[in-house]
């Protein structure tokens, strides 16, 4: 399965109850990746697979506290920090990949993303 690295403050949105939607790259992004914070040199497995569905070519300048805000960014001004430092510059073009989380490893056993057994499968389907 492919990686994808994520801030240490953008993982643990991704296991609160309104996770992050979008993750700004500079690379169009498809499919399944696993999760991963530390760097690329030390890098930690979160336990969480995201699936990448729709993707969107955008003007990082124009981009709005809403648009940061889908990403778990406050607000724009934050955002471009990021890319700031992140790629030394703010590319003049970027993706706006849209994801859905498929599996959090390890979750509260209230979130919805926590494994259920055999048997709640088959009450589930009796109802």
């Amino acid at each position: 399965m492919k990686r994808i690295f994520f801030i240490r403050s953008l993982v643990e949105r991704l296991r609160s109850p309104e996770p992050p939607r979008v993750s700004y790259r500079k690379t169009r992004k498809q499919g399944r990746y696993r999760v991963f914070s530390g760097g690329r040199f030390h890098p930690k497995d979160e336990g969480i697979i995201i699936e990448f569905y729709k993707t969107e070519e955008v003007d990082p300048k124009k981009l709005t506290d809403e648009d940061a805000r889908l990403a778990g960014i406050e607000t724009a001004k934050e955002l471009l920090g990021l890319f700031q430092k992140w790629y030394r510059g703010i590319p003049e073009k970027m993706y706006r990949n849209w994801f859905r989380i498929v599996k959090i490893e390890n979750a509260p056993q209230n979130s919805p993303f926590s494994p259920i057994s055999a048997l709640e499968v088959k009450k589930a389907f009796k109802r």
